[in-house]
C-alpha cells in the first residue's frame, strides 16, 4: 500500500480545515443571531406603538365606515402584511 500513510495524514489535514472553516461560519451565524435578537428588541417599543395607534384608529372608525378600507369583509380570506424598512432592516408586523 504506497502511499497509504501520506494519504491519511492528507485526509487528517483536511478534515482539521475543514472543521475550522465550519467553527468560522458557526462564529459569524452567531454573530449575526445576536445582532438580529438585539434588532428585535429595540423595535419591540416601535411595534408597540404603532400597533396601539393602528388599533386606536380603527376605535375611533367604528361609527364611520365610509372608506372601502375599514369595512369589513368576510368573503375574503387574506392576510395583511406591513413591512416597515429602516436602515436596510426589514421587520414584519
Amino acid at each position: 500500500m504506497p502511499g497509504g500513510m501520506q494519504e491519511i495524514k492528507r485526509r487528517i489535514k483536511s478534515v482539521e480545515s475543514t472543521k475550522k472553516i465550519t467553527k468560522a461560519m458557526e462564529l459569524v451565524a452567531t454573530s449575526k443571531l445576536r445582532k438580529t435578537r438585539n434588532q428585535l428588541e429595540q423595535s419591540k417599543p416601535y411595534y408597540t406603538n404603532v400597533a396601539q395607534t393602528v388599533a386606536e384608529i380603527l376605535a375611533n372608525c367604528k361609527g364611520n365606515n365610509d372608506s372601502i378600507y375599514l369595512v369589513e369583509n368576510k368573503d375574503i380570506e387574506r392576510s395583511i402584511y406591513c413591512y416597515c424598512f429602516k436602515s436596510r432592516t426589514m421587520w414584519w408586523i
